[in-house]
C-alpha cells in the first residue's frame, strides 16, 4: 500500500498530462498504516471514510459454496485520492462524487458525505522520505495507451494493448496443487492432495490419498505427492507450469535436483528421486516444466479449488475412501538400504489403538523425542555434586545473555573452540592418549599411562582445569579465578548495589581500590564474639574502637549469628 502511495504521488508529480489515481485502503489510524505518512503530500486528498459496518463484500470462497456469503470487513475503508491540478480539472465532478458515495452503501445510512474537495493544489513541504519504487523510472519510459472517460476503445486498439501486454503464465494452463493435513477425532492425523487445473482440453480436478497415520503422515509428504501427480499429468511436448504454496517442498525438489547427496537422510527422498526422475524425462525430451511459487488463501480460483480436493481427500481416509490415485504404500521405505534407528509408536486402527514399530523422520527433531533421558546423558555421572547443581540451575538459565559468548567477536575463535571442546568431553589429555595409544605430545612414544606430567596424578580435562597440584598450575587457576571475578565486581559495582561495602579476595589489596573493594577479609566489627574467640582473638582488641555497648553495635545488614559459626561470607555489606 505505501509503495502505491508512493508510485502515485511521483507520477502526479512528474506528469504534464492529467494524473487522477484513487485508493480503496483499510485504515487503522496514523500510526498503524503504512501509508499514513503520505497523507500530508500536496497532491493527496482523502474523499471520505466509510464505517466497516456500513457495507459488505462477497467472501473469498463464494464461488465454492452453492450460497452466497456475505463478509463485513475487519476495519474502516479510506478513499483517497491522488492527482495533480489537471487530473482535477479533468477528471473530478463533484455532484456525481457525491451520488456515487451514497449509492454504493448497501447498509444503513449512506457514508460520511465527502468534504468539498481542493481543485488546485498549493506547493508545501512534502514529508522526508519520498523515493520511487524500483521499477518506476523503467515504466515512465515506457509509452502508454490511455483513454478519457468519454472515449471508449475500438476492438483494433484494445486488442493491440492486449497484445502488448501479454502474460507470461496463462492461468487456466497452470496445475495447481496443494496438500492438506487435519485431525479428525476419534481418528487422528489424516492427510490428503489436490490437483486442479482448469483447462478447456486438459482439464484435471484429481484427490489424491498420500498416506495413513505413521512417520510419513506430514503435511509435507502431501505437498510433495500433489506435485509428483502433476508432473505425472504433464502433456509432453508442451511447456508447463505447476504452482504449489509450499515453499519448502520446491527447496527440497531443488536441492535433490542440485546435489542429490544432500537429501540421502530425507525421510521422504523416494518421492523426491521420482519427481526428479520425471523432471528429467521431461528435459531430455525438450519439455520443460516450471515450478511456480503462489501465496495461499488469496482468492486464486484455481488453487482455492486444489485446496479444496485436497481437504475433501483427508475427509475422505476413513469414510468413502473414493480417491483418483492412492500412493499411501509407494515410497514409503527411505532407509531401506542403510541402517536407521526405530522407535514404538502407536497408531488408530479399525479395532483400535495398536502399536507398531517405525523408523524415525530424521536424526534432528525426531532422534531427540525418541531417545529415552537416560540415552541422552550417556554414561555420564548423574549422582555427582556438580551434576546436580547444574540440573537445578538449568529452569533459570537465561538462554540470551548464557550463550552470548558464541556470538561476542571480542572473544577468539580459539578460545570458542576449546570451550567448546571441553563442553563435549574432547580436551585432548593424558588419559586420551592412552586409550586411543597415541602419543601425547607431538615427537613423543605412544602414552604408556594416564599419569598427568606434571603432577603425577590421573589426567584428565578436569585434572587440567582445576584438580593439578603443580605448583605453576596452582598460580594459574588462581590467576583465572581473579579474572573472573574482577569482571563480576565491575558488573556488579555498576548495579542497584554499586555503593554497598565490597568484600572479596581477588588480588593484592593496592589493586583492589580502583574497582571498588574495600577489604579481603571479614572485618571484625562484623564478626561474632564466639568466631573471634574460636580463633584465639580478643574481641575488644580487635574491634578497639568499639567499648561497652558499643561492642555489640553490628553494621546494618551483616550476617552473623551467636552459634559461633562464622555465617559472614556475603561479598556485599551496606555501609554503616
Amino acid at each position: 500500500m505505501e509503495k502505491a502511495m508512493r508510485w502515485a504521488i511521483l507520477s502526479a508529480e512528474e506528469s504534464t498530462e492529467p494524473v487522477l489515481t484513487t485508493f480503496v485502503l483499510p485504515w487503522w489510524d496514523d500510526k498503524g498504516s503504512s501509508y499514513a505518512r503520505w497523507l500530508s503530500h500536496q497532491t493527496v486528498q482523502a474523499i471520505a471514510t466509510i464505517d466497516r459496518s456500513k457495507f459488505r463484500f462477497n467472501a473469498p470462497r463464494h464461488w465454492a459454496d452453492e450460497q452466497d456469503q456475505w463478509c463485513t470487513p475487519k476495519r474502516n475503508v479510506h478513499f483517497l485520492m491522488v492527482a495533480n491540478e489537471a487530473g482535477l480539472q479533468h477528471f473530478v465532478k463533484q455532484d456525481k462524487l457525491n451520488k456515487g458515495l451514497a449509492c454504493a452503501s448497501q447498509l444503513g445510512n449512506p457514508p460520511q458525505r465527502p468534504k468539498q474537495l481542493k481543485m488546485t493544489i498549493q506547493q508545501t513541504v512534502s514529508p522526508p522520505g519520498l523515493y520511487p519504487p524500483k521499477h518506476y523510472s523503467k515504466a515512465i519510459n515506457t509509452t502508454a495507451t490511455a483513454w478519457s472517460p468519454e472515449e471508449q476503445p475500438t476492438s483494433e486498439e484494445f486488442s493491440q494493448v492486449f497484445h502488448k501486454t501479454e502474460l507470461k503464465f496463462r492461468p487456466d494452463e497452470i496445475i495447481y496443487t496443494d496438500g492438506s493435513r487435519k485431525e479428525i477425532p476419534g481418528i487422528g492425523l489424516v492427510s490428503g492432495s489436490g490437483v486442479y487445473r482448469e483447462h478447456k482440453h486438459a482439464h484435471l480436478s484429481l484427490k489424491v490419498h498420500p498416506y495413513e497415520q505413521g512417520m510419513l503422515n506430514t503435511i509435507n509428504r502431501a505437498e510433495l505427492v500433489a506435485l509428483l501427480i502433476a508432473v505425472r499429468h504433464c502433456r509432453p511436448g508442451v511447456k508447463e507450469s505447476i504452482a504449489t504454496d509450499s515453499k519448502c517442498s520446491m527447496q527440497k525438489i531443488g536441492m535433490h535436483l542440485r546435489s542429490p547427496s544432500l537429501t540421502v537422510d530425507d525421510c521422504h527422498r523416494p518421492l523426491l528421486e521420482a519427481i526428479g526422475h520425471e523432471i528429467m524425462q521431461r528435459a531430455q525430451a525438450g519439455d520443460e516444466t516450471i515450478l511456480l511459487k503462489v501465496k495461499s488463501q488469496i482468492g486464486i480460483h484455481s488453487n482455492e479449488m486444489a485446496d479444496k480436493l485436497a481437504n475433501e481427500a483427508a475427509d475422505e481416509c476413513f469414510m468413502s475412501r473414493h480417491f483418483d490415485f492412492d500412493l499411501s504404500d509407494d515410497y514409503t521405505q527411505p532407509f531401506k538400504d542403510k541402517f536407521w534407528f526405530q522407535h514404538t509408536i502407536q497408531v488408530q486402527t479399525a479395532e483400535g489403538p495398536a502399536e507398531t514399530k517405525a523408523c524415525i523422520r530424521d536424526l534432528d527433531d525426531s532422534l531427540r523425542t525418541a531417545l529415552h533421558d537416560k540415552h541422552k546423558l550417556g554414561q555420564s555421572k548423574q549422582d555427582s555434586l556438580y551434576f546436580q547443581l547444574w540440573d537445578k540451575v538449568q529452569p533459570f538459565r537465561v538462554k540470551p545473555h548464557s550463550d552470548a559468548l558464541w556470538t561476542m567477536p571480542s572473544i577468539p575463535e580459539s578460545h570458542k573452540r576449546n570451550i567448546f571442546k571441553y563442553r563435549t568431553g574432547q580436551t585432548w589429555n593424558k588419559n586420551i592418549a592412552f586409550k586411543r595409544r597415541m602419543p601425547y605430545m607431538p615427537g613423543e612414544p605412544i602414552a604408556r599411562d594416564t599419569r598427568c606430567p606434571l603432577c603425577r596424578g590421573d589426567d584428565s580435562q578436569g585434572h587440567i582445569f582445576g584438580s593439578c597440584m603443580h605448583p605453576d598450575m596452582s598460580k594459574q587457576y588462581i590467576a583465572r579465578h581473579d579474572k573472573a571475578m574482577r569482571t563480576v565486581i565491575q558488573a556488579f559495582t555498576k548495579g542497584q548495589c554499586g555503593s554497598d561495602y565490597l568484600i572479596a579476595d581477588v588480588g593484592k589489596i593496592e589493586g583492589l581500590k580502583d574497582i571498588g573493594v574495600h577489604s579481603k577479609r571479614v572485618p571484625a566489627f562484623v564478626l561474632p564474639d564466639r568466631c573471634l574467640q574460636a580463633r584465639g582473638l580478643d574481641p575488644t582488641v580487635e574491634r578497639g574502637f568499639l567499648q561497652g555497648g558499643a561492642a555489640d553495635t553490628r553494621s546494618k545488614g551483616a550476617r552473623h549469628d551467636d552459634s559461633g559459626n562464622d555465617n559472614s561470607r556475603a561479598t556485599a555489606v551496606p555501609a554503616p
